[in-house]
């Protein structure tokens, strides 16, 4: 009864998503649109299904699939982009088009796949949580369409938003992987480097060149300018924290305002607020 109501809940709060987002553009509910789904899998989420996760049962890949089936047979596409501590490997390149059956069921599987699993195909999910990448990579993206590709965007990003990595022998949170940075000249992000791995830090405080935070405002802002509203979806313990917040100021600073939903792990009472 539980997972239940919890299901019930992530239409409602996906619903109004999507519905806020025609609103804003005062359009109607048959509207295309080209939505990025950002899926947090990191250890802090998951954790092989044990007591202390934010999300054990798998709500954030219910939600996920209950976009997918929401979506109409008008154009609209879907670009699946799960993450950890960057992006994995099997993330989609290209958006995705709607138009059958097989369609639905092949996007749906594709979330269905991380249930139960510790990471990504090439271990990306080792070392904490980065959702600043994976916000960049959204970015790219919907920046690469075409002139004729005119859907609506839209990012969805499910998280329990504790952006950090696990400490190393020195206890300061790094991440040895690529980087990105914003290019004017491209007018999209590009990896540091061309694509070597560099020492990533979660936050200035700890020294060193490249920080998350920085990508976090960059992408935010990037967004922010090319009207590419990010639509939150917080999963944790407690609706007050601080990670809340952060993801509710990312839909606010990129014009999906209070479109920010809190959805509790089923341990606890499950509720919505925003």
């Amino acid at each position: 009864m539980k997972r239940l109501i919890s299901l019930v809940l992530c239409a409602v709060l996906l619903l109004g998503c999507m519905t806020f987002a025609q609103a804003e553009t005062q359009q109607d509910d048959n509207v295309a649109v080209d939505i990025v789904l950002l899926i947090d899998q990191s250890g802090s989420v998951w954790n092989g299904g044990k007591s202390g996760a934010s999300d054990p049962d798998g709500l954030r890949l219910d939600a996920a699939q209950m976009v997918i089936a929401m979506l109409g047979n008008n154009g609209s596409r879907v670009a699946y982009v799960p993450f950890g501590s960057q992006v994995f490997a099997n993330a989609d390149k290209q958006f995705h088009e709607i138009k059958s059956k097989n369609d639905y069921i092949d996007k749906m599987s594709d979330c269905e796949e991380l249930r139960g699993k510790p990471g990504g195909p090439n271990g990306e999910n080792g070392g904490g949580t980065d959702f600043a990448e994976p916000l960049a990579y959204a970015y790219n993206l919907l920046a690469k369409r075409g002139a004729d590709e005119t859907n609506q965007p839209m990012i969805i990003l499910l998280t329990d938003g504790v952006m950090s990595f696990t400490p190393d022998s020195n206890n300061v949170p790094v991440r040895i992987k690529p980087y990105y940075k914003w290019s004017d000249a491209k007018g999209r992000f590009e990896f540091e480097k061309n694509g070597e791995n560099v020492r990533v830090y979660s936050s200035r405080g700890f020294g060193g060149t490249y920080f998350t935070e920085d990508l976090l405002k960059e992408a935010t802002y990037r967004c922010r300018v090319m009207e590419y509203p990010v639509y939150t979806v917080a999963l944790a313990a407690d609706a007050n924290a601080e990670h809340y917040h952060t993801l509710k100021q990312i839909s606010n600073d990129t014009g999906a305002r209070n479109a920010s939903h809190y959805l509790n792990a089923p341990s606890s009472s499950t509720r919505i607020s925003s």
